[in-house]
């Protein structure tokens, strides 16, 4: 509420509804629309036309998996696209299952996808602890950074896939991965309602089982 009685609102969902029922209209051109990738303004339409493109079956997977393939391999802003893409994936509400469809994308050449999804989700799934960092204003952007706080309710498919594939985590000895256990394990309470709270059981085992293949790796260098 603003000192003249009108009501802002930090994201202008007309505008993003706007924008998506535009990329509707462009959804099969992904040179076109991941242009868009460049303005912020556009990114929380893209991330839910990636959503759409999920349930859009082709005879190659989905109209998500076409749209990333051409957009990875593309130059300049295009690739961003691409980032959204990934958002989309991690975010949307049946996360799990088109998670699990797409392991072994994730886990190709090393785990590459999956550290440059597990970067961004670190981000949008987390909100900084000091909102207003007060100071030498670079020493506030590297504090919003790194100090942040979950947004519990994105965690579960993300923390369910890892821990499914713990085996085939283990062994990258993934910072991004490292990073996620470290936020939610350092923010989290031990209990929520006199009860353990939920993941950090998961987490922990995702922190152990990386921390003992990364040892097992500097024992056999020395």
């Amino acid at each position: 509420m603003t000192s003249r009685g009108r009501l802002e609102f930090r994201h202008d969902l007309a505008a993003d509804w706007a924008r998506y029922q535009r990329l509707q209209e462009i959804g099969d051109t992904p040179s076109q629309w991941g242009a868009l990738a460049a303005n912020p303004l556009w990114h929380s339409a893209i991330r839910m036309l990636g959503q759409q493109l999920l349930r859009q079956p082709t005879e190659q997977g989905t109209a998500w998996d076409q749209a990333y393939r051409q957009l990875e391999t593309s130059e300049g802003t295009l690739r961003s696209g691409a980032d959204l893409l990934l958002d989309a994936l991690c975010l949307d509400p049946h996360a799990d299952k088109w998670l699990d469809e797409r392991t072994e994308l994730l886990f190709d050449e090393n785990g590459k996808r999956l550290d440059r999804m597990l970067e961004r989700f670190h981000h949008i799934a987390t909100v900084p602890l000091v909102s207003e960092p007060s100071g030498d204003r670079s020493m506030g952007f590297y504090i919003e950074a790194t100090m942040r706080s979950p947004i519990y309710g994105r965690w579960g498919p993300v923390v369910r896939f890892l821990r499914r594939n713990l085996e085939r985590v283990a062994p990258l000895g993934s910072a991004p991965v490292a990073r996620l256990c470290e936020t939610w394990l350092k923010t989290t309470p031990l209990l929520l309602s006199g009860r353990p709270t939920f993941f950090r059981r998961e987490l922990a085992e995702v922190a152990v089982a990386t921390a003992r293949e990364v040892q097992l790796e500097l024992m056999k260098s020395r």
